[in-house]
């Protein structure tokens, strides 16, 4: 309830209740966050943990990520969809506005879709989710409110189009499957626009990973290991072909698709086969200005031309 923002609503309710209360919480996480806020509710408590404080994923999900470009998360939505055609499926996304527009776009494709977010009516959820439920080949399009407390039978596939914007959050979100020793599959799409990626996020994701004795993307280790990583707005970046980032030599440029991944502990990074002009980025700033250059040494000064070519003359009309 705090961590979705229901705070106020959680101290209103302790204001009008008895002080020599006893509050219980519960949480499936414990982050820094809720534990200061929590702080404020309790006085002289006791912290009761099942198992590791660290952020766990659920081992029976195979968790895999897909790095692709902001424009092609569709694209790659649609391959998932393909291939769990008979599956009952469950996306995630950031804001409301894209959860309807994942809805039109899926039912367009001819996919049963249905989408639940903060704007419908409870009636509407709970029909929602009753027939999510019901029929093994919906797909149910939501934002965070679905990411929490949702448990679905024979939910085998979850897929992240947007990251969500904590981590702690992304560990929810693919627990909605692989439930009661059921097995299940996650996929999270990353783009070089995920602004909330940084770091300290990238690194948890690799943690959460190696717990779960699951492969780290390459890309995602990278990211990982370099030094004085910090992650950057595209608008920021002033050379959209060199290194991505804040201008850190040492900092990986995310790959695109079609692109194979080289990192020089050096410093810097390079991508073989060069970006999609085929040139990095010096290297193409060089090849323009040459160019420019003996295109300019073939135009020659009109007095040096041997048999200039002169217009001729029009004779002046009487009026």
């Amino acid at each position: 309830m705090l961590d979705m923002g229901f705070e106020p609503q959680v101290r209103a309710i302790c204001s009008q209740i008895r002080p020599d209360r006893q509050t219980l919480m519960f949480s499936a996480t414990w982050p820094k966050e809720i534990q200061r806020l929590a702080s404020n509710f309790q006085r002289d408590w006791i912290r009761i943990h099942i198992g590791s404080t660290e952020l766990l994923a659920n081992k029976d999900v195979t968790q895999n990520f897909i790095l692709t470009q902001e424009s092609g998360k569709f694209d790659e939505l649609k391959k998932l969809m393909e291939k769990h055609r008979n599956t009952r499926v469950l996306v995630f996304c950031k804001t409301k506005k894209t959860a309807d527009y994942l809805e039109y776009q899926l039912k367009r494709i001819g996919t049963d879709a249905m989408a639940i977010h903060g704007d419908k009516e409870q009636r509407q959820r709970e029909f929602i989710l009753e027939r999510f439920r019901r029929d093994s080949r919906l797909c149910l399009v939501a934002t965070d409110v679905a990411a929490r407390g949702l448990d679905i039978k024979e939910l085998e596939v979850v897929i992240n189009y947007d990251f969500p914007m904590q981590i702690d959050d992304y560990v929810h979100r693919i627990g909605r499957t692989g439930r009661a020793g059921a097995k299940g599959a996650s996929y999270t799409m990353i783009t070089k626009h995920e602004q909330q990626i940084g770091p300290d996020t990238i690194k948890e994701l690799v943690k959460i990973l190696e717990r779960t004795q699951q492969t780290v993307p390459t890309w995602m280790q990278e990211w990982a290991d370099a030094r004085n990583f910090r992650y950057s707005a595209p608008k920021r970046n002033r050379n959209m072909m060199g290194n991505f980032g804040s201008g850190r030599r040492d900092a990986p440029r995310l790959r695109m698709p079609g692109e194979a991944p080289s990192f020089n502990p050096q410093g810097g990074n390079s991508v073989s086969g060069g970006n999609c002009f085929g040139l990095g980025a010096r290297d193409g700033t060089q090849a323009f200005k040459g160019t420019e250059n003996s295109y300019y040494k073939k135009f020659v000064d009109s007095d040096e031309d041997e048999n200039p070519v002169v217009p001729p003359k029009r004779a002046r009309q009487q009026v």
